[in-house]
C-alpha cells in the first residue's frame, strides 16, 4: 500500500514539475517553482506518514468503525456466539477445519511475499484492529400470579383483590459491552462486560455491618492464541459448548449454571479455563482439552475434561470424559445430525456413584454406575413460518418417587443435577407472521416431569406496536400433585405455601397461574 501512495505521489511530482516548468517559461517567477518543490515534498511526506501504526487505525470514519454486522459480539467472522471464532458449528470449534483456518479458502496472487499475513484475505482486518461495540435493553415487566386455582378460595372476591394489589411492575434497564482486539495475526483479545438494574445491591446485616455493591458482571474475558497450525489455545473466563442438547444438557458440566429451558438460547456463565483445541491433520476431527480452575485449590478445586470429535456420514460424534476432587467422574457421549430436514441430537453421560456419595466418601468402592440420556429434534416448516422443538431427557441421578422423598433430598437433587426426577419432556412450538403479519408472534413452551406428572406450560404473544417498541403477553401455568417437583419450586418463595404443602397428604391437585405484560422501549445493539 506504501509502494502504491508513493507511485502516485511520484505521477503527481512529474505533473507539478512539468506544469512549473511551463509556467516559468511564460515569465513566472521562482517563488512559484519552490511552492511547488514543497508541494512536491508534502505529498511524499504525506504519503509515508498516512501508513504509521498509529495512525492507521483512524483511516476509516467514524460511522465505520462502529458499524454492525449480523452479530454484535462477533463482528468479525459473524458466528452465532461469543465462542463460534471462526465459523465453526459448535462453539468448541475455533476454527472451521484444520486446513481451512477461517472456514474459507485464502488465496494469494502469485506476485504476493511468501510471508504473507494469513489475515490478508480479510479486509476488516486491514482496516481494523479493535472493535467496541455492546447492547442496551429497557423496558417495563407486570404480573400477577394466582396461586392454587383449584381451592375454594378461588371463587370468592378476595381471593382476586389480593392477586390483583400484589400485581408487581418492574423496569428492565441493563447494558452490555465488548471489546474485540486482534494486536497481531495470531492472537485475540476478547471481553464482555454488563451491568443491570438495580445497579446496585445491599448486603450484610445490623451486626455485622452493610455495604452498597454494584450490580456489575463480567461474562466474558479470554485470549486466543495458537502454536503451530494445529494447535489453538484460549484461556480466560468464557462460555464453553461441551453438549448438543437444546432444553436439556446433561453432558455439559463444564458452565457454572444449566440450560433455563424456557430461555434454552440464553448465555450462560462459563468457568475460568484453558481450552486447547487439536485439528488432527488431513481431516475435519477435533480434540478438546479443558482445565477448568478452581477458586483456591488446584488440586481439590480444579476439574479435567477431554473430548475427541469426529464425523461418521452426516452425524458429528463427540465422546470424553470429566473428572473432579470429590465429584462423580463422567463419561459422555454426544451425537448431532439430520436425517431429511430433521434435526437431530443425542446425548448420553455413564457416572459412577451420585455427586452425594462422593461428597461423603472419596473412593469407587460402594458406589454403583448411573446413567444419565437425553434424544430430541427440531424441524421448521418455511410456510407457514412455524418451527417445533421436542426433547425427552432421562435422568439417572433423579428419585422415582417425589411424594416420598423429604424436602431437604428435594433441594439436594435440584442442587447437584438441576432436576429431582427421573424422566421429563420439554417442548415449544412458535409460528412467526401470524394473521399474515410479521409484527405479531406467538409462541408456546411446555416442560413436564413424567416422574409425578407436574410441570409448567405458557402462551407467550408477541407484537411491534412501532418501531423500536414492542409488547408480549401472555399466561402460565403450573400444575400437579401437591407434593411434586414443580408445584414444589413454584412455593419456594412463599413460605405459608410451603409449610401447607408439606403438612398435606400430597394428593389433591393444585395449580398456580400467571399473567405476564412487558414492554421493550427503545434498546437495541450497537
Amino acid at each position: 500500500m506504501i509502494k502504491t501512495i508513493m507511485e502516485k505521489a511520484a505521477k503527481k511530482s512529474e505533473i507539478c514539475t512539468t506544469n512549473a516548468i511551463d509556467t516559468a517559461s511564460c515569465g513566472t517567477s521562482s517563488f512559484f517553482r519552490k511552492a511547488v518543490a514543497v508541494l512536491i515534498c508534502a505529498s511524499l511526506l504525506f504519503g509515508v506518514t498516512a501508513q504509521s501504526d498509529d495512525d492507521w487505525l483512524f483511516t476509516s470514519s467514524d460511522d465505520d468503525l462502529f458499524t454492525v454486522s449480523s452479530s454484535d459480539d462477533d463482528w468479525l467472522f459473524m458466528s452465532s456466539s461469543d465462542d463460534d471464532l471462526f465459523l465453526s458449528g459448535s462453539d468448541d470449534d475455533m476454527f472451521g477445519s484444520d486446513d481451512d483456518m477461517f472456514g474459507e479458502e485464502i488465496t494469494a496472487d502469485s506476485s504476493s511475499s511468501s510471508s504473507l499475513s494469513i489475515f490478508s484475505g480479510l479486509d476488516l482486518i486491514n482496516t481494523e484492529k479493535v472493535r467496541f461495540g455492546g447492547s442496551a435493553s429497557f423496558g417495563l415487566s407486570s404480573g400477577v400470579s394466582l396461586t392454587n386455582v383449584f381451592s375454594s378460595d378461588a371463587k370468592k372476591w378476595q381471593y382476586w383483590k389480593e392477586a390483583l394489589y400484589n400485581t408487581s411492575l418492574s423496569p428492565r434497564i441493563g447494558a452490555e459491552l465488548y471489546f474485540d482486539a486482534h494486536p497481531d495475526e495470531i492472537l485475540r483479545l476478547y471481553g464482555k462486560v454488563g451491568v443491570d438494574y438495580p445497579f446496585a445491591a445491599t448486603i450484610g446485616s445490623a451486626t455485622t455491618g452493610s455495604a452498597n455493591v454494584p450490580n456489575f458482571y463480567v461474562k466474558e474475558l479470554f485470549t486466543d492464541f495458537s502454536l503451530g497450525d494445529n494447535v489453538y489455545f484460549r484461556f480466560g473466563k468464557h462460555t464453553v459448548k461441551w453438549g448438543v442438547g437444546y432444553f436439556f444438557s446433561p453432558a455439559d458440566v463444564i458452565n457454572l449454571g444449566a440450560i433455563d429451558p424456557e430461555n434454552p438460547t440464553a448465555d450462560r456463565e462459563g468457568p475460568v479455563s484453558l481450552r486447547t483445541q487439536i485439528t488432527i491433520p488431513g481431516t475435519q476431527n477435533c480434540i478438546y482439552i479443558y482445565g477448568v480452575l478452581g477458586d483456591k485449590n488446584v488440586v481439590r478445586d480444579a476439574a479435567l475434561a477431554a473430548k475427541y470429535e469426529f464425523l461418521v456420514g452426516n452425524y458429528e460424534i463427540g465422546i470424553g470424559a470429566w473428572c473432579k476432587w470429590r465429584r462423580a467422574p463422567r463419561l459422555i457421549a454426544t451425537a448431532t445430525g439430520s436425517i431429511k430436514d430433521i434435526s437431530l441430537f443425542a446425548e448420553g453421560v455413564f457416572a459412577w456413584g451420585l455427586e452425594e456419595e462422593w461428597a461423603e466418601k472419596r473412593s469407587f468402592s460402594g458406589k454403583k454406575p448411573v446413567f444419565q440420556a437425553t434424544l430430541g429434534g427440531s424441524y421448521t416448516w418455511n410456510e407457514p413460518k412455524i418451527s417445533l422443538s421436542l426433547q425427552y431427557f432421562y435422568n439417572g441421578f433423579g428419585v422415582k418417587n417425589i411424594k416420598e422423598s423429604t424436602l431437604q433430598e428435594l433441594l439436594t437433587k435440584q442442587l447437584n443435577y438441576s432436576y429431582c426426577g427421573q424422566h421429563y419432556i420439554a417442548t415449544s412450538l412458535s409460528k412467526s407472521g401470524l394473521f399474515d403479519n410479521n409484527d405479531i408472534g406467538l409462541s408456546l413452551f411446555g416442560i413436564m416431569s413424567l416422574t409425578d406428572f407436574s410441570g409448567m406450560a405458557s402462551l407467550n404473544c408477541s407484537i411491534k406496536l412501532f418501531r423500536n417498541c414492542s409488547m408480549s403477553f401472555g399466561p402460565s401455568f403450573t400444575f400437579g400433585p401437591e407434593k411434586s417437583e414443580y408445584i414444589y419450586l413454584s412455593a419456594m418463595s412463599d413460605q405459608n405455601t410451603l409449610m401447607a404443602i408439606m403438612r398435606s397428604n400430597g394428593d389433591k391437585w393444585r395449580g398456580n397461574m400467571g399473567f405476564n405484560v412487558s414492554f421493550s422501549l427503545g434498546g437495541g445493539k450497537f
